[in-house]
């Protein structure tokens, strides 16, 4: 069976920063997307009854294929390492996706929308780029995690964790901050449009920081040995003499259909945090600028209305700053100070009822001022759903009854890449609920029906995690 060394090193913390850094570029690129994709449809002409559907497909390609990616990373055996070839690849796609969005407008000139009220083909280019950005960056956070636990020893795990979380809001407030900043008239107007600055500045973050990434550290290798005496198994939950039999979708579509459950509990879990945060977040600037500014994206361009609407996306931009900061703050503040007071269960459960707290104020507040502080909630929740269930599961993954599950299949155990990228995949299952039902909602009910979700399925989460979510036990001793 392969399996890796046990001896794991100490890591720094600028270590640990470097192994991350490319989660700081994912996120500015991600926050990039979440500002800037809805304002992008709607100034072409796209119905507001169907934009939401652009962010169908990649969770669907996400769901599917993320898992196999993520086994996939369990036994690969690549001389650059088991995670870093997917890092790289996943990288790289991440980058083109969103220069389709910053660009596709652009692109599509090319193709003839120049001739054409309805600009087709940049909107065809736009969707393309969301689809691939969002796959690859959500799918790239699984082998990220990995070859962040790999890397290091059990003493640094929730450090790690918690620097990973604070690299994405760092960078998602970068993000959140060129895309508010009005670029027209600053120095960097040489350069062309607003698009094109973003491109620039955006090309050459996010590569240096994936250049970081991938020189932070050398993968240990592989070894050819039994990490317990008692079995001959493979990393997704069949015996070897299975294996031979069994083809790899059909392995892998055991190993997620009988998951232990804890972790079963913990993904459903998991999928309703991020269907309160994805609910609210992907649609939070058209929301600003059409509630609060009142502005109107398909208004002539001229005009007062479209001007507002612009003005208001800035406004929701810098609002989505203040939870990008909250979460670069709080994952300092768990890993400093909380982590050693509080249980995870009892952090889950507060950060899932303010959720709902703030979603309600914002609901019954007109003022960008007002509303502001209470955009920090976005920032806690996704400290929390990037930090707390990859805590637990690491701590599952020390429990060998846990690594032995496999749906009562003797002889098997667990990878550690699998069940990362199994919990990952809420991410994808999340998007495409909302996307398939947003539009509707927004058309029938009104933009604020982004909150009232918000809070639903924060309120719902809260009372899940009570009852049904399982903690290891040594936080109740």
């Amino acid at each position: 069976m392969l399996i890796l060394k046990d001896e794991k090193p100490s890591r720094t913390k600028l270590e640990l920063l470097k192994m991350g850094a490319v989660y700081f570029g994912i996120e500015l690129v991600f926050s990039l997307e979440i500002a800037l994709t809805v304002p992008i449809l709607l100034e072409s002409n796209v119905s507001q009854n169907i934009y939401s559907y652009v962010y169908f497909l990649s969770p669907i390609f996400g769901f599917v294929f993320q898992p196999i990616l993520g086994a996939w990373s369990d036994r690969c055996q690549s001389k650059y390492g088991r995670r870093r070839p997917f890092i790289f690849a996943l990288g790289i796609a991440s980058y083109i996706g969103i220069s389709l969005i910053l660009k596709g407008r652009h692109f599509g000139l090319w193709f003839g929308d120049q001739f054409s009220n309805i600009p087709i083909y940049g909107i065809a280019l736009t969707a393309i780029g969301v689809t691939i950005l969002d796959f690859s960056a959500d799918t790239c956070d699984s082998p990220l995690r990995a070859y962040l636990l790999d890397s290091c020893n059990s003493r640094d795990q929730h450090m790690a964790l918690n620097l990973h979380a604070f690299l994405g809001g760092v960078g998602g407030s970068l993000g959140y901050i060129l895309s508010a900043i009005e670029w027209k008239n600053s120095i960097f107007s040489a350069l062309g449009d607003e698009s094109q600055i973003l491109f620039v500045l955006m090309s050459i973050i996010f590569i240096f920081c994936l250049y970081l990434t991938l020189t932070a550290a050398q993968e240990q290798p592989f070894e050819i040995e039994s990490s317990y005496d008692m079995i001959e198994g493979d990393f997704f939950g069949v015996r070897e003499s299975d294996q031979k039999n069994d083809s790899f979708l059909k392995t892998l579509i055991r190993s997620f259909f009988n998951m232990p459950v804890e972790l079963r509990r913990l993904f459903v879990c998991q999928t309703i945090g991020w269907l309160a945060f994805y609910s609210t977040t992907l649609f939070f600037t058209d929301y600003i600028a059409q509630n609060i500014y009142h502005g109107d994206p398909s208004a002539d361009r001229e005009s007062t209305d479209f001007m507002m609407y612009e003005y208001g996306i800035k406004m929701g931009s810098w609002c989505l700053l203040t939870y990008s900061i909250s979460s670069a703050a709080s994952a300092i503040i768990v890993e400093r100070f909380l982590m050693e007071k509080y249980s995870p269960k009892t952090l889950f459960l507060f950060t899932f009822f303010f959720y709902v707290f703030c979603c309600v104020a914002i609901f019954y507040l007109n003022s960008i001022a007002t509303i502001l502080p209470f955009c920090s909630c976005f920032g806690f929740m996704l400290t929390t759903l990037t930090t707390i269930p990859y805590q637990l599961l690491y701590e599952f993954h020390n429990d060998k009854q846990f690594v032995l599950c496999s749906g009562g299949l003797p002889g098997s155990k667990r990878g550690f890449g699998i069940d990362c990228a199994i919990l990952g995949s809420c991410h994808f299952l999340s998007q495409i609920i909302v996307s398939s039902f947003m539009s509707f909602l927004t058309t029938a009910f009104g933009n604020k029906i982004i909150l009232v979700c918000g809070a639903l399925f924060s309120s719902i989460g809260f009372f899940y995690i009570q009852i049904f979510v399982i903690f290891p036990k040594k936080y109740f001793k």
